[in-house]
This record gives structure tokens, sequence and C-alpha cells, in this order.
């Protein structure tokens, strides 16, 4: 699935390349957050240098659209990571990012 949702959002993503971790139960995916907004992320489990790692795909299978996952990552200016909740929102091939991954929804804090 080729995905490119830069027209259905409220709020511009900014190009980032941030280390994170995407977390599910017992199930942890590393890699990296592609683009942000205060909405949302693009999540890409390939590698840093890789420009289409066909693992990635694999590294995210666990998740599904509509899971609730802790994705954790650090800012280089902040001291401490960010832990927050997110909705997954699609799974697969971002043209904007030119990587596969997955579209996240920032939870709300209560």
């Amino acid at each position: 699935m080729s995905t490119s949702n830069s027209d259905k959002r409220l709020e511009a993503r900014v190009p980032i390349r941030w280390r994170a971790a995407c977390k599910l139960g017992g199930m942890n995916a590393m890699g990296l957050l592609r683009d942000i907004s205060g909405s949302g992320a693009f999540f890409s489990a390939a590698a840093p240098d890789a420009e289409h790692d066909p693992t990635a795909e694999h590294a995210i299978k666990f998740l599904q659209q509509g899971d609730t996952v802790v994705l954790t990552f650090k800012p280089e200016w902040q001291e401490n990571p960010v832990i927050m909740l997110a909705t997954v929102k699609w799974i697969g091939y971002s043209r904007d990012n030119e990587a596969d991954g997955a579209g996240l929804a920032f939870e709300a804090e209560n």
C-alpha cells in the first residue's frame, strides 16, 4: 500500500530524523520518526541509512490500524526522552517519506 496523507492533514509535518521506539504490549520496534506535527508523526522501522529497507515492513508487522502504542523519542535538544501514546492510523509505504512505516496520531493528554 502506498500512501500520502499530506492532503488530509490539518497541520503541516516537519521533516525530522529522530531515533524512536514504538511499543505495543511486549512487542517493540526501533526506528526513526521521519516527520512530526503537533498532532502526529510518521514512524519508520527502517535502518537509519537505508532508503528502502525491505525488512522494515516486517519489523512493524505486529501493528494494526487502530492500535494504541507507546511512542518514545528524544529530540536532540531535550535531555529526557518524550513518551506518549499514539494511535496507528495507517501502515504502509509513505511516498512523502519514501519509506515503509506507520502513520501515528498523538493521543490527547487527560
